[in-house]
């Protein structure tokens, strides 16, 4: 079947077709693209449906996520496995997922050139989580709930080394040897709002830190997100509390599940983190044991979340000190001085400038 490109080929007979439906066929459909100034790597649109019957309770609309358009700046290699990887997680991993993430009514995907079409769960009636805005007290602890039982449930499963899609998580050297360069721009742009123990820590951090970053790719290993930050976020309300979901998946790795969990963390304000903080740990890992996790002592567990704010600080250095940050505008411009001041925050707390 022929994975559309363009909006337009997102048409009722292609749908049908996907779908698959022996009982009904798409008879209309409109599409709203969704996400545009989100930094997505791909297009996606929420696709209103009319159906030839209308009492078998299908959807109304559904979610079409395509390749990314023409001037997305992501290299084409890294746009490549990020549809592998996307891909490869709703067709293999998600239906024993252990959390909760959007229900997925197709995939179709290709290498060469990379192409991919998924058709998931509209989750209009959800909330989505906002980097920007921050969250709630209960949409943190159910952020970091669903989290935690995604990490339980892959703790040290074997059967994540036989993905060989799956990696192991970090490309640490490489990160680190782009740092110099990058801090350099970082600095000029900001160095107003970065307190002095972090220029210090980023001017003394080189390739003899690979190491030691290196641990971040277990053991203990579990199946992490990678780019788990509140915008990946919906919740729902429930009568049992609020419930989160978690979606785009096109960064899975094998790893620590701290990497995750740090990343979220970031969205904290820095007066939330004071009275939050502390809490929200504490829920992963009591999570993590309630769910049969055993032998990660809190003494570790706490070593590993500072190893993985630490990596977190150097991306946001490299990522803030890229080339393209200087064509942001709207909202990614706007989550600018905001993360740095969170995470800078977060770095302080945990004593990074001490590493």
């Amino acid at each position: 079947m022929t994975i559309p490109v363009e909006p337009d080929q997102i048409t009722p007979a292609w749908l049908s077709g996907f779908l698959g439906n022996a009982s009904a066929t798409v008879t209309d459909c409109t599409s709203t693209r969704i996400g545009a100034d989100t930094g997505f790597a791909s297009q996606v649109f929420r696709v209103a449906l009319s159906w030839s019957q209308n009492d078998l309770g299908l959807p109304a609309s559904l979610v079409v996520k395509l390749a990314a358009d023409a001037g997305n700046t992501h290299p084409v290699e890294r746009l490549a496995l990020k549809y592998e990887h996307e891909a490869r997680f709703y067709r293999e991993l998600a239906a024993s997922i252990g959390t909760r993430v959007p229900a997925c009514f197709g995939v179709a995907w290709e290498r060469e050139p990379p192409a991919i079409a998924l058709l998931l769960e509209d989750l209009d009636d959800a909330t989505f989580g906002d980097e920007r805005a921050g969250a709630s007290r209960p949409q943190f602890e159910a952020a970091v709930d669903c989290l935690a039982r995604l990490h339980a449930r892959w703790w040290g499963d074997p059967r994540l080394d036989a993905l060989d899609w799956l990696t192991p998580y970090g490309d640490l050297p490489a990160q680190l040897a782009r740092l110099p360069g990058r801090a350099d721009v970082f600095f000029d742009r900001f160095a107003e709002i970065v307190p002095p123990e972090l220029v210090a820590l980023t001017r003394r951090l080189g390739p003899g830190d690979a190491q030691r970053l290196a641990r971040l790719a277990g053991p203990p290993t579990t199946l992490i997100h990678v780019d788990a930050h509140l915008d990946n976020f919906a919740f729902r309300e429930t009568p049992d509390g609020v419930r989160a979901i978690l979606f785009d998946w096109q960064g899975t790795a094998r790893g620590l599940g701290v990497v995750d969990l740090a990343l979220l963390l970031n969205a904290l304000t820095p007066a939330q983190r004071e009275h939050l903080e502390t809490d929200l740990l504490q829920v992963y890992l009591e999570t993590l044991r309630r769910l049969g996790v055993a032998g990660y002592p809190q003494a570790r567990f706490q070593a590993d979340f500072r190893l993985a704010l630490l990596r977190w600080w150097i991306g946001t250095v490299n990522g803030l000190g890229s080339p393209q940050v200087a064509g942001w505008t709207g909202r990614q411009a706007a989550l600018v001085r905001a993360g740095i001041e969170r995470i800078s925050a977060a770095a302080l707390r945990h004593g990074l400038g001490q590493f």
